[in-house]
């Protein structure tokens, strides 16, 4: 049985400031030296063409990418700000995590990491989150095992629904239950979960590796708590 949480929601996000700040930090310094980057490199190339009537050949290609890349990484960017968003929408587990592992790839921590294929079932419900909540939670679960274990964690990702619950796993090589437990990351994790009217575990797995387990309502089962 799923314990649902008491206590009034707030109007803006499951997850506050103060949860999420510090983890913002770690990444922003990622995500900056991305794009000073990516933005030095179109800077540079922007000077070698100026004046000129016709590109050096392959040059179009070059900067047509990295202002893909520009766009990607700010795409990225959108999800780092803790301001204010009060509209709930569903959303797949699936891309949450997607998203997640693209934003923490850039973190300090974890530019060496590695992680398997996201498989969600297609019997399970999308979640039903306010704002950037999912893929913020999804950062912190994911954080929070990789955080546990030695350099260059290698991460597993799977993904399970049953009776209108939604159940996401993060298992981590090498990661230990004390490490991953006195992470802030789970710490917030687990406030959050609670918010949400489900919970946040960390235990070992058959192989002794740490695993954090999230696991929150899905969509119908939301709704219908109103």
């Amino acid at each position: 049985m799923i314990p649902h949480a008491a206590g009034a929601r707030g109007p803006a996000s499951a997850i506050p400031p103060e949860d999420w700040l510090p983890v913002q930090e770690g990444l922003l310094r990622g995500l900056n030296h991305a794009l000073s980057n990516r933005l030095a490199s179109v800077s540079a190339l922007a000077m070698l063409v100026e004046g000129s009537d016709r590109l050096p050949s392959g040059m179009q290609d070059v900067l047509s990418d990295d202002v893909q890349r520009l766009g990607d990484l700010l795409t990225l960017y959108r999800a780092l700000p803790a301001g204010v968003e009060s509209r709930r929408e569903p959303v797949r587990s699936g891309d949450a995590i997607a998203r997640a592992r693209a934003l923490i790839e850039h973190h300090p921590e974890c530019r060496d990491l590695t992680m398997g294929p996201i498989v969600e079932p297609e019997d399970a419900e999308p979640m039903w989150l306010m704002g950037r909540d999912a893929e913020r939670a999804s950062v912190l679960l994911l954080l929070s095992v990789a955080r546990g274990a030695p350099s260059a964690p290698e991460l597993d990702v799977t993904i399970r629904g049953e009776g209108g619950w939604l159940h996401l796993t993060a298992q981590c090589a090498g990661a230990e239950v004390d490490k991953v437990r006195a992470t802030p990351e789970y710490a917030a994790l687990g406030r959050f979960a609670n918010v949400e009217g489900g919970r946040a575990d960390c235990a070992a797995s058959p192989r002794g590796d740490a695993q954090v387990t999230l696991t929150l309502p899905g969509l119908s089962r939301a709704r219908a708590k109103g």
